[in-house]
């Protein structure tokens, strides 16, 4: 049975035909983007709920180049779908448009239904949170859950341009295909976490480095395929930005 349209979701809907139309006349993703560039207040909480097709709160905006092609708002959360051959290969999401300061937990709650395996080694399908610093973003981490070239994995890449050995990566292979990624920052030192139907209904600790204590300007949580030509099927369902590391 269909539920009666409520005032949110006729707003959600009127949201989603507008990006359909820039979409649809080819308005590229920076021109979409600066329309909802003006940064909005801190926040030092805020809860985007993508159930229930609920439109998008004030403190987010969506991003990926044509996004409205791949994705759709259901029940059960922003269901992204990338079939291998398309024009646009950009990741589909959800941004914050607040820095975030202090000490932070971002947690961003996914399904990944399917997703090719990469011909290339190095690249990634799958789901991911991405953060970059301030001033200049020189310093930057991915954390997602993966199809990889040796198998579905969990995986962290960080790159800090001042260090001499500026990247760094870690995977860890998993079967589990949903739950909740987590990158915290407590001091200087960030945190790259797993909650899954293997923790016991606990956030295990993947990796930890050493990032510094500047804003993040950029806060993203999408459907990724590093930008190639790789299937992907994955349901984007709740992203919060909470203060404090834990």
């Amino acid at each position: 049975m269909i539920a009666p349209c409520t005032v949110r979701t006729k707003r959600f809907a009127l949201f989603w035909l507008l990006f359909s139309l820039a979409a649809l006349f080819l308005v590229p993703l920076s021109a979409t983007y600066a329309q909802n560039e003006a940064k909005v207040p801190y926040k030092d909480h805020a809860y985007q709920n993508l159930r229930n097709q609920n439109e998008v709160l004030p403190e987010f905006i969506f991003v990926g180049n044509e996004a409205a092609k791949y994705a759709t708002p259901e029940p059960g959360g922003l269901h992204v779908k990338f079939p291998a051959k398309r024009d646009a290969r950009a990741a589909v999401g959800l941004q914050t448009r607040f820095d975030v300061v202090g000490d932070f937990a971002i947690t961003g709650t996914y399904e990944l239904l399917s997703a090719d395996t990469p011909v290339n080694s190095k690249n990634v399908a799958g789901v991911n949170l991405y953060i970059q610093l301030r001033p200049d973003g020189k310093r930057f981490a991915r954390f997602g859950r993966f199809s990889t070239q040796q198998g579905p994995a969990y995986a962290v890449s960080h790159t800090d341009s001042s260090r001499a050995t500026p990247n760094a990566f870690k995977r860890e292979p998993t079967v589990e295909k949903g739950g909740e990624l987590q990158i915290a920052r407590e001091g200087k030192v960030f945190y790259f976490r797993v909650k899954d139907g293997t923790t016991d209904g606990k956030f295990k600790e993947l990796e930890k480095t050493e990032l510094g204590d500047d804003e993040l300007s950029v806060v993203r949580f999408v459907v990724n395929t590093d930008n190639q030509p790789y299937a992907a099927d994955a349901r984007l369902i709740a992203l919060r930005s909470g203060h404090g590391g834990r």
